[in-house]
């Protein structure tokens, strides 16, 4: 039997988005006195779920057309962390045996009850440049979390994002459902849209999960 969870938040006009980013529009431009329903959806590369690509941080890094499709889908293991002083996520967190080379790592926090919340925004929990390192050492291929962003907002160097992402390595931001799969492993899957130019895209992330 196969369960499927998803790990994505719903776009919509009611949504927060962060301080700065573009406001999320999505409105009805043509009806069925037309013909047929068609909207028209106005929204930042990085609103809700969403993955960054290196473009977000290198001139002439991949954008999400071309980042490979397989660096977002694959073997998944979720490692619910204990957070530092300050929100951050240590290396020391996030050790764990039961990364292996190439998997996908996805952080869980408990950030995700502040959804909804102005707080969600603020103060979150960010990756340290030596936990973005240890990750690369594991040779990892993409990592996610249930926060808004893998640095803190106040951190003008962005350390966790120029380190992964440097090393092709995705990133995954804005998950939910996390802590329901703790300690589990299964297959993930997050694949931006194939938008030329673009630095991230909102995602339909998912879990897939074999009961055998």
């Amino acid at each position: 039997m196969m369960k499927v969870v998803d790990l994505s938040r719903t776009i919509s006009n009611r949504e927060e988005i962060y301080p700065g980013n573009p406001e999320i529009r999505i409105m009805r431009f043509r009806d069925h006195s037309e013909g047929c329903n068609i909207s028209k959806i106005d929204f930042g590369s990085h609103s809700s779920t969403h993955v960054d690509v290196p473009l977000h941080h290198f001139i002439d890094g991949m954008d999400t057309a071309t980042m490979p499709l397989i660096v977002f889908m694959g073997n998944a293991v979720v490692l619910r962390v204990k957070l530092e002083e300050n929100n951050i996520i240590s290396r020391d967190a996030l050790k764990s045996e039961e990364i292996k080379e190439g998997d996908i790592v996805l952080i869980s926090t408990g950030w995700e009850d502040k959804i909804g919340t102005r707080d969600y925004f603020y103060d979150y929990p960010y990756m340290s440049a030596e936990g973005a390192h240890f990750l690369i050492e594991k040779k990892v291929k993409c990592v996610g979390g249930d926060f808004p962003g893998f640095d803190s907002p106040e951190d003008e160097n962005q350390p966790a994002h120029h380190l992964l992402l440097g090393k092709g390595i995705g990133l995954v931001e804005g998950l939910i459902n996390l802590k329901g799969l703790s300690g589990q492993r299964f297959f993930f899957c997050a694949s931006p849209l194939k938008i030329e130019g673009s630095d991230g895209s909102p995602v339909r992330a998912f879990a897939i999960l074999d009961f055998g």
